[in-house]
């Protein structure tokens, strides 16, 4: 009887660690989203020729412009990971910083726990491309890990979005 109480325990208590290991990194991935949802919206606002609003496009990085802080100049939005490396402060091996620059100012990067950031790009008619000029449609895919193992297996929850800038001509 007492190690069935004693099992039962254990249970809720590897239950309960579960739980708020995926709660923490549900919340991350949530935070981030509606990160780059608004700065994706933006892109493109306020800059005088729209088609050229897209600078730099790759699998895990794009640079952009928008006039992100609405203050009536354009401002140049860069998104990348660093690699595993670099994310030392935090017990998982394997997320990465996020690298969110505006204006070229010295990289900082926040430990999101994200393991995977890539981007795709589609032109008008749904192709993809990889000529930033042609770029209307970018999908975001988004991996975030807890910080903190539950034995071997790190909690991951994922998102992937099909982002459609308005102020991007059509």
């Amino acid at each position: 009887m007492l190690l069935t109480i004693l099992n039962l325990e254990a249970t809720l208590v590897d239950t309960s660690y579960r739980n708020t290991m995926q709660l923490i990194a549900q919340e991350s991935l949530a935070g981030l989203v509606e990160l780059v949802q608004y700065d994706f919206r933006k892109m493109g606002y306020g800059v005088p020729d729209p088609t050229a609003s897209i600078r730099t496009i790759r699998l895990n990085e794009i640079v952009f412009l928008a006039d992100v802080d609405e203050d009536g100049d354009v401002d140049t939005v860069r998104y990348a990971v660093s690699d595993t490396s670099l994310a030392r402060m935090t017990p998982n091996p394997n997320d990465r910083l996020l690298y969110r620059q505006i204006n070229g100012r010295p990289p900082e990067g926040d430990a999101w726990g994200v393991t995977d950031l890539s981007f795709r790009y589609f032109d008008a008619n749904g192709g993809e491309t990889s000529t930033p000029s042609l770029v209307r449609a970018i999908q975001v895919s988004l991996t975030v890990e807890s910080p903190y193992a539950i034995g071997d297996e790190y909690i991951a929850v994922s998102w992937k979005g099909l982002l459609r800038p308005k102020n991007l001509p059509h």
